[in-house]
């Protein structure tokens, strides 16, 4: 039981690494899109 219970938490830790991961990539891209937007339009 406590291996698994650590197991778990492992998991829920590399899983919400990926996610944030995944948020700031997305973040920065859709920040990158305005800047070359706003570039682009002016």
């Amino acid at each position: 039981v406590i291996v698994y219970q650590s197991f778990m938490y492992v998991f829920i830790c590399i899983f919400i690494i990926i996610i944030m991961q995944l948020i700031i990539k997305a973040v920065y891209d859709f920040v990158y899109f305005i800047i070359y937007l706003f570039i682009y339009v002016s």
